[in-house]
Parts: C-alpha cells; sequence; structure tokens
C-alpha cells in the first residue's frame, strides 16, 4: 500500500521555526541582514502583507503587481531578490533548531511513527473510511511517500531519526522513502545538493500584466509547475498516481499551487477505494473548541477549497465525501529546542 504525506508550512511552523510571512516581513525591510534596498521590492512586499498572512497569498500578489511594472527583469529581479532573502531567513531558522539531544530524538522517532500508524483514525476524522481502506488494502506493508512543498529539509531530519527509515507495528512494515523538495530547497540555495527554490504563480492567468504573459523568460522563472525540471515534474505525479491514500497537512491550498490539487483531484475521481485526508488550519477558531455547525462549516469550506482549484473535473457529492477534513489538529506534536545564542 502507497501512502503519500502532502506537506506544507505548517510542518515547519509546528517544529518551532518563525516562517509564516509576517515573521519575514519586517525583517525584509528593516533587518541589515536581510533588508533590500529596492523600493520596488519592498513594495511588492507590503501589498501582500496587507492582504492576509499567508505564502500563497504572496505568491498571488506578485503576479497582480506585475502591472506595477514596466521592465520584465527590473519585475523578475524584485521577485528574486526577495527569494534570496528569503532563503537566507529560513536558512537561519532552520539552524536554529537543535535535533541534536538524545530526548529530542526519540521524541521525533515516536511522534512520526504515531503519526504514520494514526493520521487517519475515527477520533481525527470521525469516521473510519480511511482505517477501513488501511486495514483492507495494506496487508503486512505500507510504503510512505513524501512530497514537501518547504524549501528546509527539517522533514528529512525528522524522518532520519527512525533508524533506517523503516519500523514495524501492529504486524505491519512501514517504508519510508525520500522527501521530494517539490519546489526546491535552501540546500541547493547553500551550493549543495538539490534544485534552488521556486517561488511564483500557478500560470499565464496569474501574471495580471498581460504583456510580461509573451516574455519567455519570465514566465520560465515564475510559473511554478514550469520551472520544476519535466522528469521531476512526472516522478512527482506518478508518487501521486500510484497512492492509495493521500495526506496533505500544513498547505493553505493556495491558488498558486493549484496544479497539484487538479492533479490530486483527478487521483481521487478515479478509483472509488481512493481516500483524501486534509489537515485544515481555521486560524479563527485557533484553540477553541469547535461546536458542531462550526466544525461542518469548516469542513465544508476546506472541501470546497480544493474542489474550486479543478471545477471542470465535475465533483459530485459522493466523491467530496472521499476528502475527510480534520479540523485544527495539530497532528505533528514535537516542537524542537531552539539552539542558544553565542
Amino acid at each position: 500500500m502507497n501512502i503519500t504525506f502532502v506537506i506544507g508550512n505548517g510542518f515547519d511552523l509546528r517544529l518551532g521555526m518563525r516562517c509564516r510571512y509576517g515573521d519575514f516581513y519586517g525583517l525584509y525591510c528593516e533587518d541589515p541582514r536581510y533588508r533590500t534596498n529596492s523600493e520596488a521590492a519592498k513594495k511588492l512586499s507590503r501589498n501582500a502583507k496587507e492582504i492576509i498572512n499567508t505564502w500563497s497569498a504572496y505568491e498571488l500578489t506578485v503576479g497582480e503587481c506585475s502591472t506595477k511594472f514596466r521592465a520584465e527583469n527590473s519585475y523578475l529581479k524584485c521577485v528574486q531578490e526577495f527569494q534570496d532573502s528569503l532563503s537566507s531567513y529560513l536558512n537561519a531558522e532552520e539552524d536554529a533548531l537543535d535535533f541534536t539531544g538524545a530526548d529530542t530524538q526519540h521524541s521525533i522517532a515516536e511522534d512520526i511513527k504515531h503519526v504514520l500508524q494514526y493520521f487517519g483514525s475515527t477520533r481525527r476524522l470521525h469516521n473510519d473510511a480511511c482505517q477501513k481502506l488501511i486495514d483492507n488494502e495494506a496487508g503486512g506493508e505500507i510504503d510512505c511517500h513524501f512530497l514537501s512543498f518547504n524549501y528546509t529539509s527539517t522533514l528529512q531530519t525528522c524522518l532520519n531519526m527512525i533508524p533506517n527509515r523503516e519500523f514495524q507495528s501492529l504486524h505491519r512494515t512501514y517504508r519510508l522513502h525520500e522527501v521530494q523538495n517539490v519546489h526546491g530547497s535552501i540546500r541547493a540555495w547553500r551550493g549543495h545538493y538539490g534544485e534552488p527554490p521556486i517561488m511564483g504563480v500557478n500560470d499565464k492567468q496569474q501574471i495580471a500584466n498581460e504583456e510580461f504573459r509573451a516574455f519567455a523568460p519570465l514566465c520560465e522563472r515564475l510559473i511554478k509547475p514550469d520551472c520544476i525540471p519535466i522528469e521531476r515534474r512526472d516522478k512527482y505525479c506518478d508518487i501521486i498516481r500510484q497512492s492509495d491514500l493521500i495526506c496533505i497537512y500544513g498547505m493553505s491550498l493556495g491558488k498558486t499551487d493549484a496544479f497539484w490539487w487538479r492533479e490530486i483531484g483527478r487521483w481521487l475521481k478515479q478509483d472509488r477505494r481512493r481516500q483524501l485526508v486534509i489537515y485544515w488550519y481555521d486560524e479563527r477558531n485557533e484553540g477553541k473548541e469547535l461546536q458542531p455547525n462550526q466544525r461542518q462549516s469548516a469542513i465544508a469550506y476546506c472541501r470546497n477549497r480544493f474542489t474550486g482549484a479543478s471545477p471542470e473535473l465535475g465533483w459530485r457529492p459522493e466523491e467530496k465525501k472521499r476528502i475527510h477534513v480534520a479540523v485544527n489538529d495539530k497532528l505533528f506534536g514535537c516542537e524542537i529546542p531552539r539552539r542558544s545564542r553565542p
């Protein structure tokens, strides 16, 4: 059985990284380590700050603000400058996490094992469809795949705490495959292996300046699905297509990643045995005990946000029922100690 975990910024936030857009924005404008001297670049980031505190909102605003620029190269330079500063900031934030303690490593390993075994439990999702699928299809082996939309290596670091990335539980063997960083990583930005970070929009229609849409170097740099080398993109799509169950965690289901929501949507519709689990964060009700009507409202909103990325697929009510939503369930519970500053 193949289970795929699609992981976003919420994972790094749970580990203790300060990696919301709002965490970085002020530093980009003021901190000498990260700040830009470009007024145009500041304006680009300020426009996103006024909308909402998510990275997908920033990316969408980058496309909308293209109308404020006359020259394609000037526009691209601003985007690249922001991305370089962000990579430097995330690099520092990741380095601030201290994974070295024996107790920390043990806690991470146990947390990961627990998540992989019980993310689809009845208690979390208020139904048993996912557990039934696992019981019926898994047999003695479960292969866990990971598509990370983060630029960091934190998920891989956590998985490596499990010896040989394999463990046995409840008469099953769980094999944890290498993390795939869909949009590149700061490893490459640091000069190591891999692809550099990719930040941008989903398609040409999200670039508001219509003249810029005809400028091939800009599209090759800004349209995220086209930025991914075709062999890598095909590999990620194959991981999705070969999955029996997919779990999305820590993502806002933003429009700038619509390519992937469509790909997962097509996967879900092709086989009625398949199930999709989404861990949805409802910021308005964080830390509150949700009433049944509030929970159902959040579930409906999440399902509609996901299916809204692919209306052309013609979603039927029975298909939406195979999208299972856990609202404000933290899932991963291990916060990593931060290193003491010298």
